[in-house]
């Protein structure tokens, strides 16, 4: 038996890094501040690192000699091989940068070329392509595996037909990458004034809140959901504009 994060390690390490990083964004904030909101704000900053550590460290696959299982936090599903019909490689996976291929499972005989995290039941079960995954499955299933190769294909190669404007901008990595970057340049540049410009907490606010929208929204489409943007760009927007806001009203009242 083995267990396969359903995120690749070239993703799940950066989040992680990034969770650590906006926590210490944060710590920064109340080490200048040293006030109540700011000490409300790491607790937060805190407790919504660790909700999304401890998610995307429990989804993952299990492939033994049984068959296949998916599990969450709150969800399992089990494929044994005798259910399984089909094991493949999709071209795309929608909402993931790249369109990064998927190993997929499904009862149904037809060949799959898109998939989509909305997809996964207990009929089909997915996880992000590594050649380990594929050397652990032919353990196990005897049949063909549709679509097989030892590398992704080249980005230029993939099939673009049928697709959005928004999935082939989704399909470019540095598109998204750069939003990420540039969400945390902006980010940081706005708490390091923030501990300088002590009259001018409404203008920060104004600074982060797009640029937050940005950052922690890529980091959701890399999530491969925008069902998750609720989960990471606004909780996060909001409690940052708001304290932004407090700081201004409490330090141009009482000061």
């Amino acid at each position: 038996m083995r267990k396969f994060y359903r995120l690749k390690p070239s993703l799940l390490i950066p989040l992680i890094i990034l969770q650590f990083i906006f926590v210490s964004m944060c710590s920064i904030l109340y080490y200048f501040e040293r006030d109540f909101l700011g000490l409300l704000l790491l607790l937060i900053s805190i407790a919504i690192a660790i909700s999304i550590i401890v998610y995307i460290l429990s989804d993952f696959i299990e492939i033994d000699e049984s068959g296949v299982k998916y599990v969450t936090l709150f969800k399992r599903y089990e494929m044994s091989w005798d259910d399984v019909v089909t094991v493949g490689i999709s071209d795309i996976f929608k909402g993931r940068p790249g369109w990064s291929p998927c190993i997929y499972f499904t009862t149904d005989t037809a060949p799959v070329k898109y998939v989509m995290l909305d997809m996964i039941g207990k009929e089909f079960i997915m996880l992000g392509y590594r050649r380990s995954a594929i050397e652990e499955i032919r353990k196990y299933w005897q049949g063909d595996i549709v679509n097989v190769y030892e590398l992704p294909l080249p980005h230029e190669k993939r099939d673009y037909t049928g697709l959005s404007l928004r999935d082939r901008l989704l399909g470019n990595r540095w598109f998204l990458r750069g939003g990420l970057i540039l969400g945390l340049l902006w980010i940081s540049i706005a708490v390091f004034l923030s501990t300088r410009l002590n009259n001018d907490y409404l203008l920060i606010a104004v600074i982060i809140l797009p640029f937050a929208l940005i950052s922690f929204g890529s980091m959701a489409i890399y999530l491969g959901n925008w069902k998750k943007l609720y989960v990471t760009a606004m909780p996060v927007a909001i409690i940052v504009t708001v304290y932004m806001l407090l700081s201004l009203f409490f330090k141009t009242t009482f000061n």
